[in-house]
């Protein structure tokens, strides 16, 4: 019987046109990367920029209706790709499921989130407004 050596507690979502803007802590540029995969617990991204195993790094989501901003460490690099591992709470981790389940499918589409089936935009309410998930 085969067995998986995978020891990931959250199911990935693979992702397509989804883009992060991301700092590593002591430096003062601001990168954007192509995510791999995305889940609960971190994420895999494409890198163009140096990182290392243990760099500390603050990640930008492109969501629309809520601004997410995460940090995470850097817990793997192979090639291109490197493996991070959110540093939240579980409270920031499901709010962040929550915008990324209603908005990766416009994203993924490239649709602004804020345009119904038909792309007409649509009208915001006052219970609209941005939730500020960032620290």
């Amino acid at each position: 019987m085969y067995r998986s050596l995978d020891k990931r507690e959250h199911e990935r979502i693979r992702t397509s046109r989804f883009v992060i803007e991301y700092m590593v802590k002591g430096f003062d540029a601001v990168y954007k990367a192509e995510v791999i995969n995305v889940s609960a617990g971190g994420l895999c991204y494409l890198r163009d920029a140096i990182v290392k195993k243990g760099d500390e790094i603050k990640i930008k989501f492109p969501f629309k209706t809520k601004k997410v901003v995460f940090a995470g460490e850097v817990v793997r690099v192979v090639g291109r790709e490197v493996g991070v591992q959110f540093i939240e709470d579980e409270e920031r981790i499901e709010l962040f499921i929550g915008v990324l389940n209603k908005e990766y499918p416009a994203l993924k589409a490239g649709k602004d989130s804020d345009e119904d089936t038909y792309g007409s935009k649509k009208k915001k309410k006052d219970s609209d407004n941005y939730l500020d998930i960032e620290p």
